[in-house]
């Protein structure tokens, strides 16, 4: 998808100049994975959109037009106000393109990173993430999840097989049944839409938890089989009020209900956080969301666990994504000022 954009902004450059460095190019943004060539593409086009109307080049852009485009949408002056982690994102979108068309990358311009710096001093940037649901706080969240009906058993299993596998909301809910394979250790989980080694789709190892109440993948067995899932999405929308039944022929119509029911969205897995941040009386319940799972294993793990494993596990591309998760954890780890003598 973001080939076919750059194409579409380059196509007749790229030919006249070579057609290998079409190919290399395309190679470039296929190193991401679908998940992010999504998102960048529609982060480009919302960026090349903006120029259009502002009469100004996308590609190359000049460093002042990255920098107005940020400070429009950072004010929501006449546009639509971004949040904070969106505006990142859509530098991260600006750098893709223009690195992979042999541009120099606008995003790193001293104009553009002090309009930048300058935005996060202002609106805060850590009032704006999401807060992460450490292992303490996802125990309270999963407590509100109600056994006796099957939207609990669908949350219970999606919050902590989303916290356990470090997922991003459109991994969780992208997952098929056949993505998850219960082994004698725990469970595989294959996403389908990250490339593993074999080709095949990467696949992150969730062990059985020590405790009954948290364990995935007791939790993954309890929605499947009572929802009689055994193929198709792992998660679908159920009605809230639908409650498990016993056996015989209700228990048949019900099942049915949900195993014809789509896909869910990635907003389902907000709501679903969100739902269980105000059940369970949480402080600041509103800044639980959908990221809060990946961030929380990660903030949880990195006393356990280095940034390059944090990394590794959860699919982050660089060190630095890591970073910003687990800075606030290392701060302690054998500090400066401990080694001063005195």
């Amino acid at each position: 998808m973001i080939s076919y954009n750059y194409r579409t902004a380059r196509a007749r450059e790229v030919r006249a100049i070579d057609p290998d460095l079409q190919a290399a190019v395309d190679y470039a943004l296929a190193a991401n994975a679908p998940n992010t060539l999504r998102a960048y593409d529609a982060d480009w086009r919302h960026f090349a959109e903006w120029c259009e109307r502002r009469g100004a080049t996308p590609l190359p852009a000049a460093p002042d037009t990255v920098a107005a485009y940020l400070a429009a949408h950072a004010r929501g002056g006449g546009v639509r106000r971004l949040r904070l982690s969106t505006l990142q994102r859509r530098l991260a979108a600006i750098g893709a393109y223009h690195g992979a068309s042999r541009h120099p990358n606008p995003a790193r311009a001293p104009q553009v990173q002090a309009t930048w710096h300058g935005i996060r001093r202002e609106h805060d940037w850590s009032q704006d993430r999401a807060a992460p649901a450490v292992t303490t706080v996802l125990r309270r969240l999963v407590a509100t999840c109600d056994p006796q009906r099957y939207i609990g058993l669908r949350d219970r299993a999606m919050l902590l097989i989303g916290f356990a596998a470090l997922l991003r909301r459109s991994e969780l809910v992208a997952l098929e049944v056949a993505d998850l394979t219960v082994v004698a250790a725990g469970l595989e989980v294959r996403l389908s839409s990250r490339r593993g080694r074999d080709g095949d789709g990467e696949v992150r190892a969730v062990p059985y938890g020590r405790h009954a109440e948290t364990c995935p993948v007791r939790a993954w067995l309890a929605w499947r089989d009572g929802a009689g899932l055994s193929q198709g999405p792992a998660f679908r929308p159920v009605h809230p009020r639908l409650r498990v039944a016993a056996g015989g022929a209700d228990a048949a119509r019900r099942r049915a209900t949900i195993q014809a029911a789509p896909r869910l969205t990635d907003l389902a897995v907000y709501r679903a956080v969100q739902s269980a941040a105000h059940r369970a009386g949480v402080a600041s319940p509103g800044k639980y969301r959908g990221h809060s799972l990946r961030a929380g294993a990660a903030v949880q793990a990195a006393s356990v666990a280095s940034d390059a494993e944090l990394a590794a596990a959860g699919g982050w591309s660089t060190i630095e994504g890591v970073r910003r998760y687990t800075a606030d954890s290392r701060i302690w780890d054998n500090p400066v000022a401990g080694r001063l003598g005195l």
